[in-house]
């Protein structure tokens, strides 16, 4: 992963911090989800926060700039350019950052937002905002066979686009290279996810482009259209994007397999490495690892 040179933040400028471009400062959740993972780079950027917020303003015409409830890994903005809703998406993951800017451009058509711009260098993406923005998860728990079958839709959608850019993104072998390194996670579950990405990496399957993070949170509704956000753009196993909607395995993997018409143990089997290499990566930035786990738990039990 990429960090900003520290010279970074002193090339945004000295800037007088309009109160009508900055709402409010980070929740104590973001700051110290930024400090654990970054240490003092992170305490600088935060430090700079304000600044940076208002030259994007400047930059890309935005006012009406407010913070949302609850920011995860990056700073995210609703607000206006000109009479348009959009959101502002700032972070210290450029890496990360710079991957979703280029795989919403080739998810263009196929589902998912639409980006309006992007600065690397200053970690900053600009997005259309969804109108009304009612997250996929608003349908459960009444209605979780259909938001399934959405879910499933979406997803084939995202992995029809034609990758016009395949040397821009990791492939899924080099995104879950970690569970090869001994860490905090369990020894049998590292050892059972070993043995089951080697399985799995022996069948050739034509990759596609994986959203990487497509939980029902990251799914809103825009008019009549239910759309993706925050792609992370990884190349590989179209099931390998089944595991961050899956609730209740052991009910939910059976009714998955039907939907797709794919085999339900390869599901599961990628769902155990996938959210094997989450827990074990929470677990090293000293991030919360209590759902993960107990859905590693659920897992583990099917075998």
């Amino acid at each position: 992963m990429n960090f900003p040179h520290i010279d970074t933040f002193s090339r945004i400028g000295h800037c007088i911090r309009a109160p009508q471009a900055i709402a409010a400062y980070p929740m104590e959740s973001f700051k110290k989800k930024t400090l654990n993972i970054f240490g003092s780079l992170g305490q600088e950027w935060l430090d700079n926060l304000p600044c940076l917020i208002q030259t994007l303003s400047h930059q890309w015409g935005l006012f009406d700039l407010h913070p949302i409830d609850a920011p995860s890994f990056n700073y995210v903005l609703t607000g206006l350019q000109g009479s348009t809703p959009i959101v502002l998406k700032v972070g210290l993951h450029y890496d990360e950052l710079t991957r979703e800017a280029a795989a919403l451009h080739i998810y263009k058509g196929f589902g998912a937002v639409e980006i309006r711009a992007n600065d690397p260098a200053k970690g900053a993406i600009l997005l259309e905002r969804m109108m009304p923005g009612t997250t996929l998860k608003s349908l459960f728990p009444d209605h979780t066979s259909d938001s399934l079958k959405l879910v499933c839709a979406l997803m084939k959608r995202l992995h029809e686009a034609p990758i016009s850019s395949p040397n821009t993104f990791p492939t899924l072998h080099q995104w879950l290279s970690d569970l090869e390194k001994d860490g905090p996670l369990a020894p049998h579950y590292l050892d059972r996810a070993r043995y089951l990405k080697k399985q799995l990496f022996e069948s050739h399957v034509q990759p596609v482009l994986l959203h990487g993070d497509l939980h029902f949170e990251n799914i809103l509704l825009h008019d009549t259209e239910w759309v993706a956000i925050d792609p992370k753009g990884i190349l590989g196993d179209p099931l390998a994007d089944i595991w961050p909607f899956i609730r209740e395995p052991a009910i939910e993997i059976p009714q998955l397999a039907e939907i797709l018409n794919q085999d339900p143990t390869r599901i599961r089997d990628w769902c155990f490495v996938q959210v094997s290499s989450a827990a074990k990566w929470n677990l090293e930035t000293n991030l919360d690892t209590r759902q993960l786990l107990k859905f590693l738990g659920k897992l583990d039990q099917m075998y």
